[in-house]
């Protein structure tokens, strides 16, 4: 039936419906590029005398002045955001790492939540911000009020389930009886043609990135 969604059990969990599609996100201050390094140039040698008579040693320190130039400004990235994106922000952050073996970097990542990790962006204590939802019109503003530009970046996206207990013998609910649930408006599950039984949620807490987005 049109609007109305079949509700997954706990008797298999290969068929949770999948109820929203929520974007999944790194946000970056562009001030603090990641992998950004000191662009540098060699001139080509000129084909004067002078240029083919150059000993190598002189030749081999520049080349040893280069790579030190191309070390990167920042040695130290911290991570912060959404626990959704914390294994997708673990393996991408081994292979930047293993694209710079003779780096000192450290990337340190820590989840608390997409809220935290944008708060994190704005007060300067992270670099990088792992969300579960799309960053605010407010937040980007707040961001601009203290000079920085924040780029929203799309990574993944993350389905997000909607179940009920093995034993609870609803099978459909509408996307307004769902939204009537989570916001405690149907407390009672003969409202929705179950038993005469409290309704008990379970989700994540309200720094969660994944609960803003489907509370929304």
């Amino acid at each position: 039936m049109k609007g109305e969604f079949q509700l997954s059990n706990l008797k298999s969990k290969k068929t949770w419906l999948i109820a929203v599609i929520a974007t999944v996100v790194i946000l970056i201050v562009s001030i603090t590029m990641l992998g950004c390094k000191t662009e540098t140039s060699v001139e080509p040698a000129t084909t004067t005398a002078a240029a083919t008579t150059e000993a190598p040693e002189t030749t081999a320190a520049k080349v040893e002045e280069t790579k030190a130039m191309e070390k990167f400004e920042t040695t130290e990235l911290f991570i912060v955001g959404s626990d959704t994106m914390l294994e997708v922000s673990q393996a991408l952050v081994e292979e930047f790492l293993s694209l710079y073996p003779d780096q000192n970097l450290n990337v340190p990542i820590t989840g608390g939540g997409s809220g935290t990790g944008i708060a994190g962006l704005l007060d300067g204590t992270a670099y990088l911000a792992n969300s579960s939802r799309p960053i605010k019109d407010s937040e980007i503003q707040a961001g601009k009020d203290s000079g920085l530009d924040i780029t929203e970046v799309v990574v993944a996206y993350d389905g997000i389930s909607v179940v009920v207990n093995k034993d609870n013998p609803v099978e459909e609910l509408t996307i307004a009886q769902i939204s009537q649930l989570f916001t405690g408006e149907i407390s009672n599950w003969k409202e929705v043609g179950g038993n005469d039984a409290a309704v008990v949620i379970a989700s994540r807490d309200s720094s969660s990135g994944t609960f803003v987005f489907f509370r929304e």
